[in-house]
């Protein structure tokens, strides 16, 4: 049985039924930021970017700096991938706690809340398959 639309382009409509709708209404700064992400994780999950080993051993090296966590050598690919979720959960509470440091005036949260932004543009771009941008 094949879904029509497919459910890519199903999710993609839905993501786009909401910010016109639910996004647009919302009121509260922090629910729509949830939102926004709720929506982009997704279309990340609709565009389901096949990561090979390469892809994901550049991704946990960058997020590895990022969090000034030691390198780790994945010895096997479920072991890259383990290490990719953790270090995904760690960005999230890296994240939250920068998002929340920056809005009370905190040292050193613009930096890390750009040094992140920065980071996700650099992860969106190597599943895109485009070049290699600065790591800053």
């Amino acid at each position: 049985m094949r879904t029509e639309p497919e459910p890519a382009l199903l999710i993609e409509r839905i993501c786009e039924s909401l910010e016109k709708t639910a996004l647009a209404d919302m009121a509260s700064p922090l629910a729509a930021r949830q939102l926004k992400a709720g929506l982009w994780a997704l279309r990340r999950i609709a565009d389901s970017p096949d990561f090979s080993d390469t892809l994901l051993a550049r991704e946990v090296a960058d997020m590895e700096a990022l969090l000034r966590l030691p390198s780790t050598s994945a010895a096997t690919a479920e072991a890259l991938r383990v290490r990719h979720v953790f270090l995904q959960e760690r960005l999230i509470e890296t994240d939250r706690w920068a998002q929340a440091a920056y809005a009370a005036g905190g040292a050193g949260a613009k930096e890390t809340v750009h040094a992140l932004r920065a980071l996700y543009r650099r992860m969106l771009a190597r599943e895109r398959g485009e070049p290699e941008a600065s790591a800053t």
